[in-house]
């Protein structure tokens, strides 16, 4: 999971660590695994997070920026509520709207010997490599899809009324009306 993109010089570290563990792991070993005079942190997190434990991960390790960005995805988390979990004293922890504009100010600040690191979502992870290459935002349409079935499926069934359209059946119950609607009646169970 972990990708290391260079443009211009400047070295940016993306990587899909998401829970307290991951980046832990990914925090205690960015010293062992590059080069860097200051470090710059992308931090963007899902609402099922722990996210008082995972900002006190990054609070130990003192990086020089901490941006918190929020991902196109329907289950990223509010970047107000996570920067509540910083010190309000913190003046190096910011909100960014825009992906593009935390990495453009990122690598102004940090310069080439800086290292910049998007962690907390695969999906955050995944938008700052999309910016930072040039390629097409994925945009999350299966979710919109989804949560439009489930209204209509739940509509339907608050609605409690069955509409016959047809008569026939191919269904574990029967093959026919007759056999499917004997079946239905005695409670057998496809």
């Amino acid at each position: 999971r972990l990708e290391l993109i260079e443009i211009d010089s400047q070295r940016i570290v993306l990587d899909g660590a998401h829970n307290y563990d991951s980046i832990k792991l990914i925090l205690d070993s960015m010293k062992n695994l590059f080069q860097y005079d200051k470090l710059g942190i992308i931090l963007g997190l899902s609402k099922d997070k722990d996210v008082s434990g995972i900002c006190e991960l990054i609070i130990e390790h003192n990086p020089e920026f901490i941006h918190i960005i929020k991902s196109r995805h329907p289950k990223s988390a509010d970047p107000d509520y996570i920067y509540d979990y910083f010190p309000s004293d913190m003046s190096n922890v910011k909100i960014f709207n825009k992906i593009n504009e935390s990495v453009s100010i990122l690598r102004d600040n940090l310069g080439p010997d800086g290292l910049i690191l998007s962690i907390g979502s695969l999906f955050s992870s995944a938008e700052v490599r999309e910016y930072v290459l040039g390629i097409e935002p994925e945009l999350y349409e299966a979710n919109v899809w989804w949560d439009d079935y489930k209204r209509r499926c739940f509509k339907v069934v608050e609605s409690k009324r069955v509409v016959i359209t047809g008569q026939g059946a191919v269904s574990p119950n029967g093959l026919s009306v007759t056999e499917f609607w004997s079946n239905l009646v005695k409670g057998v169970s496809g």
